[in-house]
């Protein structure tokens, strides 16, 4: 912030000066991409260095605003380690999990949970960035895995809530969510995947249709937002099964494989999947 703008902030307020100048250059470099004038790729790399550095003020303004927001650690010694990995996520509770890359409706939720002693009975997690910064808040807080793993861990059926906000997340959220039974709220209006907005909705009408019809909503009300997910979790949890397959039930399936090869074609680490199938149909695990 300093050596691009010469700005030393010293409250919240100065930073919007900061982040108002990172909102006109961005304007500025996308006024530059009409067609006609793309004239020298010179040009075109001096622009994406400086949407870098653009990146980087921006970033530098958001952690200091969170730090003093949220009261984020900052650089001591004894900031608590968190768990990792979705083993780390205790199925037996109702689990909310957060995607996505903003994490002002994780820390909310946090808040919410702690006010109305539900702290140790419901399960927060997280996949990318929102994982990481809702771990700053609360210790409690489980890291699923990475971008890469959010698909996997989806389809595993174990969040009974998943909360989107933006970035980092899939398009087919709530289609992948009806597969296992999973209820989707977007947080965020860059991204409603054509949801209704509840926003303005009573919280138990929202938690109603959620539960009985089994709906997705848009709420970008994060306060409302942290308490449908929080009530809707503790609701649906109970009815939802979180278990592996057992061998016999995989054996049942893997009969139905009509070894297409399909899945091999599409598998980025070449595994023989169709045979690997084949075996388990024959119930050799």
């Amino acid at each position: 912030i300093r050596t691009v703008t010469g700005l030393k902030p010293e409250t919240l307020g100065d930073l919007k000066t900061v982040i108002e100048y990172v909102y006109k250059e961005i304007t500025h470099l996308l006024d530059s991409t009409n067609s006609g004038q793309e004239g020298s790729y010179l040009d075109y790399e001096s622009k994406a260095l400086h949407a870098g550095m653009l990146d980087h003020v921006a970033m530098e303004v958001a952690d200091i605003a969170q730090i003093v927001g949220f009261n984020f650690p900052t650089s001591v010694a004894d900031t608590p380690l968190v768990d990792m990995g979705w083993n780390s996520v205790d199925k037996s509770k109702p689990v909310i999990l957060l995607v996505g890359h903003n994490p002002a409706t994780s820390c909310t939720l946090i808040d919410y949970l702690r006010e109305n002693g539900l702290y140790d009975k419901v399960e927060v997690a997280g996949i990318c960035c929102t994982a990481l910064e809702t771990t700053r808040y609360s210790d409690r807080a489980k890291i699923v895995g990475p971008l890469s793993r959010q698909l996997f861990f989806i389809r595993t059926g174990i969040a009974d809530v998943i909360l989107t906000d933006e970035q980092c997340i899939r398009t087919d959220m709530p289609i992948e969510a009806d597969k296992v039974g999973s209820r989707v709220i977007a947080c965020v209006d860059k991204v409603m995947y054509g949801l209704d907005d509840a926003t303005d909705w009573g919280t138990e009408e929202i938690v109603k249709q959620m539960v009985e019809e089994k709906k997705h909503f848009a709420i970008l009300d994060t306060h409302k937002a942290a308490e449908v997910a929080a009530k809707v979790a503790l609701a649906i949890a109970p009815q939802r099964r979180k278990e592996w397959l057992t061998e016999e039930e995989a054996t049942e399936l893997a009969k139905k494989c009509t070894h297409c090869g399909m899945c091999e074609r599409v598998c980025p680490n070449l595994f023989a999947i169709n045979e690997g199938i084949g075996e388990v149909a024959k119930g050799n695990f």
